[in-house]
């Protein structure tokens, strides 16, 4: 069990009652969700006292307490340390991001930029909370020479793990100050057993908008020009979840499918509802199989659960090593159109703030109606998965967007119009 540091004198000037509830509230998120040393929990806190004694920006200090308790940080003791890309912020913009703590698992960094400041292009290779104390406007150099201008208000932001340096230049007429919270590895979305338990009931075909995620997927197997008959064939479910799409595709009468994923709750419940317990907990991008083992793999929603275009590629180049010359790989994901806070669902609302205007690698939020769960996925756009799989040698096969159909016999909303989902075939080259 966990116990508070001990108390230390901090100067806290008189005031009410829920100013001085809110330092310690704020005080105990910083140990108990990021494990922060009192040196470290006293500079931070410097940084958000203009917040912690103005009620008015209680909310701002909320919004962050929540959004650290939800990370679920996981602090285990054979945690290695990760070696620092060289583009990374505090190796070429020094200047602007100062270390106020770091450990094997957070790096929480603090930045000021005054008006005029120009950042060199530099990366943050980790996923993390952005508060920002004070706004301001910044222009950004991408990679390719293309400029960009975005407005950057007070806030706290979950940001998505930046790859491609970024060159940074204040535009605005203020000084932009803020505090980044980064998750060190925190790439996957690893399920709780709580929402494992939500998914396991889910029908196997699915109802509604689910229905379509399946409804195709035996014709594009066929259409594969590898493919042999369905019961001869050896498959590899990667990232299976709670099993219905595993016990899908042996509804299909394929006999040999292998269940994997990287959450034990979710590899739990599958084990339940399956009879056949072919199912294997395992480490992202990491097949305990040997080399041209199977002829089919399909990843049903996995990449929304990755947040890092560099581990969608690591897994690709994983299941293009165990899949046989020729073999299919098959990829559903949830399409651009999807997260258009515009289209009506039958099965989901994803009307939230963070769905306008997303980006590559953003989480976005989705509500599945049926088994009431709210969600926090990855958007991405196809073209960046058919990239990833082009890095790892996969060539492309077909693009497929399921439509809404008379014949599903299902009242359809925006469905008969825009896919929800979309379905890559690849083949290994």
């Amino acid at each position: 069990m966990l116990e508070l540091p001990p108390a230390y004198h901090f100067e806290v000037p008189a005031a009410h009652s829920q100013i001085m509830n809110k330092y310690v509230e704020m005080e105990n998120c910083l140990f108990r969700c990021y494990h922060v040393d009192q040196q470290a929990i006293s500079a931070i806190m410097c940084k958000f006292r203009p917040f912690l004694e103005n009620v008015n920006e209680h909310s701002i200090i909320d919004d962050f307490i929540q959004k650290s308790h939800e990370l679920n940080i996981q602090f285990t003791s054979n945690k290695g340390v990760d070696e620092l890309p060289t583009d990374d912020g505090v190796i070429q913009a020094p200047k602007w991001h100062e270390i106020l703590f770091d450990s094997p698992y957070i790096r929480i960094l603090w930045g000021a930029s005054m008006p005029g400041d120009e950042e060199p292009s530099h990366t943050h290779h980790w996923k993390s909370l952005m508060v920002i104390l004070q706004g301001s406007t910044f222009e950004m150099k991408n990679p390719d020479g293309s400029i960009e201008c975005d407005q950057w208000p007070i806030g706290v932001y979950e940001l998505p793990a930046e790859t491609a340096p970024i060159a940074y230049k204040n535009i605005g007429e203020t000084e932009f100050k803020a505090l980044r919270f980064e998750v060190k590895e925190m790439t996957k979305t690893i399920y709780k057993s709580q929402e494992a338990s939500k998914y396991s009931k889910l029908s196997l075909l699915g109802e509604g908008t689910i229905y379509l995620s399946f409804r195709d997927l035996e014709e594009m197997i066929h259409k594969h020009p590898h493919t042999s008959s369905l019961p001869s064939l050896k498959v590899i479910d990667y990232g299976c979840g709670a099993g219905r799409s595993t016990r899908y595709l042996k509804s299909l009468g394929i006999a040999a499918v292998d269940g994997v994923d990287i959450s034990e709750d979710m590899i739990y419940q599958a084990q339940q509802l399956d009879i056949e317990k072919n199912y294997q907990v395992i480490s992202s991008g990491v097949v305990q199989a040997p080399d041209a083992t199977y002829d089919l793999a399909l990843m049903s929603f996995v990449t929304v659960a990755i947040d890092n275009r560099d581990e969608i590629s690591k897994i690709f180049k994983e299941l293009n090593r165990i899949l046989k010359p020729g073999g299919q790989l098959l990829c559903l994901t949830l399409s651009e159109s999807f997260w258009n806070p515009k289209r009506q669902w039958v099965s989901y609302k994803q009307d939230y703030p963070e769905n306008y205007a997303p980006i590559s690698g953003q989480k976005s939020r989705l509500f599945i109606k049926s088994i009431n769960l709210e969600l926090s996925d990855c958007y991405w756009k196809e073209n960046d998965i058919i990239e990833c799989a082009k890095e790892a040698n996969l060539s492309l096969s077909s693009t497929h967007h399921p439509l809404g159909k008379v014949e599903d016999n299902i009242v359809w909303q925006d469905e008969s119009q825009f896919a929800p989902y979309t379905i890559f075939s690849f083949s290994n080259l």
